[in-house]
This record gives C-alpha cells, sequence and structure tokens, in this order.
C-alpha cells in the first residue's frame, strides 16, 4: 500500500477546529503533516510544516509544500473534518494517478459515470476541496500565484490550471455531507462557512452525519458562533 501523507492545512486561529480534526486524524496509517502558523508540535502530526504568516494563502503552501519529499500528497484543510475514509481505496487511486499520468484528484463526490473521471471543462480545475495531488503540481500552482485563500479559485488559476490532468470522482452510492455530496472512501465534514460553525439543524446531512456532528459539537468547545442558515453569510 502507497503510504501517501495526510497534508492538513490550518492556522492558530482554527486551534477549536483543529483539534476536532486531530481526535478523527489519529486511527489512520498513513503519515500525517500539519501546514500551521507556528513550528509547535501538535499529536497525532509527525510534522508540522511552518509557513510564514505574514504571507497570503498560495505562498503560505508554497512554503510548506516545499518541505515535503514525497510524490504525491493528500491535501485537505482543518474545517473538512476526515469523519472515516478508505486507505486501501485511496492508495489505489495515486496508483491510478501514476499510471495515467494525473496531477490532481477532486475527493468532492460528482455526478456521472462511477470511477475517476477527468475535468472537462474550465470551471474548478482548481478548488480547495480535499484533493490527491502530484506535489510538484500543486507547488507549480502555488509559487506562480500570490492569492488568498478567497481569490485561490479565481480564473486566472482556473486558466493556468488547465494545463493539468484534473480528474473528479463519481460514486454510485454518494453520501450528502453539508454543502458536498462526498464518498465513502474519503468521508468528510465541512463544519464552518464564513468562519461559522454551520447549523445544528437544518444542515443538509444525512441523518448518520447529523449525529456524527451533534455529537461533536457537544464533546469540543468552539470559540466561534454557529450560523442560522447553512447558505449565506448570516
Amino acid at each position: 500500500m502507497i503510504m501517501i501523507p495526510l497534508v492538513c492545512f490550518s492556522h492558530s486561529d482554527y486551534g477549536d477546529i483543529l483539534r476536532v480534526q486531530c481526535d478523527y486524524l489519529e486511527p489512520y496509517r498513513f503519515p500525517k503533516y500539519l501546514c500551521f502558523n507556528k513550528n509547535i508540535e501538535i499529536h497525532p502530526f509527525e510534522k508540522v510544516l511552518a509557513y510564514d504568516d505574514s504571507k497570503k494563502y498560495s505562498k503560505r503552501l508554497e512554503q510548506s509544500l516545499s518541505q515535503i519529499e514525497d510524490e504525491y500528497i493528500l491535501l485537505f484543510h482543518d474545517m473538512d473534518i476526515v469523519i472515516s475514509m478508505d486507505e486501501v481505496k485511496i492508495s489505489k487511486l495515486v496508483e491510478s494517478m501514476k499510471q495515467r499520468g494525473i496531477d490532481r484528484i477532486d475527493l468532492k463526490n460528482h455526478d456521472g459515470e462511477p470511477g475517476i473521471v477527468p475535468y472537462r471543462t474550465l470551471h474548478y480545475q482548481y478548488n480547495v476541496n480535499p484533493s490527491i495531488w502530484k506535489r510538484s503540481s500543486l507547488l507549480d500552482v502555488a509559487s506562480r500565484f500570490d492569492k488568498c485563500y478567497r481569490t485561490i479559485e479565481d480564473l486566472d488559476v482556473q486558466e493556468y490550471c488547465m494545463k493539468f490532468s484534473i480528474c473528479r470522482l463519481a460514486h454510485p452510492k454518494p453520501i450528502q455531507s453539508a454543502f458536498f455530496q462526498v464518498t465513502p472512501w474519503f468521508l468528510y465534514m465541512h463544519i464552518t462557512s464564513v468562519g461559522k460553525l454551520i447549523p445544528e439543524d437544518n444542515n443538509a446531512m444525512c441523518e448518520d452525519l447529523k449525529k456524527v456532528y451533534s455529537d461533536i459539537l457537544r464533546t469540543y468547545t468552539f470559540t466561534r458562533p454557529m450560523k442560522r442558515a447553512l447558505y449565506g453569510y448570516d
């Protein structure tokens, strides 16, 4: 099995969210790296890839990626809580990437025939969804642009990424997890929006994940307010 590192991008301002992520990541065998604005040890991460907090998002990412030697990584952000993951399936996806010369697989579920499907349009060639990346390709993007988190998906980035082989996943039995449909291979829960927790009720989750989210809210202490509605800024 290919031991691809799990690379979580975070910031000390999201320490309350990161605590949840840490507990959910602990059982997995894959190496775990943390992109963080402080060079401190945080369990269960084997490596902390410290970045300069004064830089914009893409340059922080570039700085962290430059500290990794692995050819492929699974990159996600602290607010995308990894509820469950099939490490064998993820390893097989990496094997497929090597065989087919794929630079990125978006791990959010998409409609279509089940399997690995190429992106055919300009829309979201690049996004911040949890993804398996060829590290050198992501480093190319991060070094090319000087963007904040809110602008890294701008049109100029999408156009630049058309040169890469970027694919998406389609699963026959997707799972509704708040904003996204996800797959059983990498089941994650995006628990914040505009810096706030998503609401406990009317959060567009399947019943099993609603219970998981309610348990998270009761187990952990958060420093941020909760949204009144899933969508919008309120």
